[in-house]
């Protein structure tokens, strides 16, 4: 897949990316389609897990995707941002744990909708525990993104004909983060590839150097990712039965505050002191588009919810 198509199907976030001033240059790695032999050989070695038919579609144009970024930050340069997807060879299965309680815990609450959710775990029947037992030792899961430092992204198959996307964190623990890879994918790109992005989807959350640069690339994403978390966080909390009322998130620690350093990605120590007032100034202004070219991309990529070129509306718009 060329670089062009990629900024098609992704709603032109190259060409948002590279016109930040935040960042200093984004590496798109070209990659060839893989043939319909590859796609059957690897059906045929996982039986009778068979990969989805939109994750199929994107790989007969593409074997896996490489897009890094480097940021600019008070005159320094660094590696940062990384959208990868794995190729087909790369797509192993990796171990699932069955007792594991933060994946029974989202399987119970409804998480991907496996099952009927439960407000609490002492509503749950009998037949229903089983009934999950007995889903949950069926899984199978396939690395789809290897590249995270924070965990593994996973297709999960929850039955051989019905794939999903999970995230498994450094604990070996599973977090549901959507219902098909082609939600995957856009929210890959609504998060451009900051790094531990997935961890919304946890019950840890952002850790505060991964807000910040949020609140420095794409703010109206924070605000979404922070509401969801807060949701989804009190409803895990009522589930397991504790009822004292969560008192509801701090707002984020201002940028102008004094900050000894934060790490990024790399492990280059950033300052980030005064990021809100360089962020005021750095980012993009929207261009006119010119007269045959195609239109912008939007000012928010959190808030477009145009379908891709693989598939319809996205369930996993969260």
């Amino acid at each position: 897949m060329g670089r062009e198509l990629f900024d098609e199907i992704s709603l032109n976030v190259i060409a948002f990316l590279e016109g930040h001033s935040g960042v200093s240059k984004v590496y798109f790695h070209d990659k060839a389609a893989v043939s319909s032999f590859a796609l059957n050989s690897w059906d045929r070695s996982n039986h009778p897990c068979a990969l989805p038919e939109d994750l199929k579609a994107f790989l007969s144009i593409s074997d896996g995707l490489l897009v890094k970024w480097d940021a600019r930050l008070h005159g320094e340069t660094f590696a940062l941002g990384c959208m990868s997807i794995n190729a087909v060879n790369q797509m192993v299965e990796t171990p699932v744990n069955w007792e594991d309680d933060a994946a029974w815990t989202e399987m119970l609450m409804g998480q991907g909708d496996l099952l009927p959710p439960t407000d609490s775990l002492s509503s749950i029947s009998p037949s229903l525990i089983q009934e999950a037992r007995l889903l949950r030792e069926k899984f199978r899961a396939f690395d789809l993104d290897s590249s995270c430092s924070n965990g593994k992204v996973c297709l999960l198959f929850v039955k051989p004909s019905s794939a999903q996307v999970w995230f498994q964190d450094l604990s070996k623990r599973w977090f549901f983060i959507s219902h098909s890879f082609t939600d995957y994918f856009r929210l890959l790109v609504m998060h451009l590839g900051i790094p531990n992005w997935q961890s919304t989807f946890t019950d840890i959350g952002l850790d505060e150097g991964t807000k910040r640069w949020f609140r420095f690339m794409s703010p109206e994403r924070l605000a979404i990712d922070l509401e969801q978390f807060s949701v989804l966080e009190q409803r895990r909390r009522v589930f397991r039965g504790e009822t004292r009322t969560s008192s509801p998130p701090q707002p984020d620690k201002t940028l102008t505050e004094t900050e000894a350093a934060a790490e990024s990605a790399g492990g280059m120590r950033v300052d980030l002191e005064n990021l809100e007032k360089t962020q005021s100034k750095s980012m993009p202004k929207k261009k006119r588009p010119q007269a045959g070219e195609r239109q912008s991309q939007p000012e928010s990529w959190a808030q477009q919810r145009r379908p891709t070129a693989m598939g319809g509306n996205s369930r996993g718009d969260q």
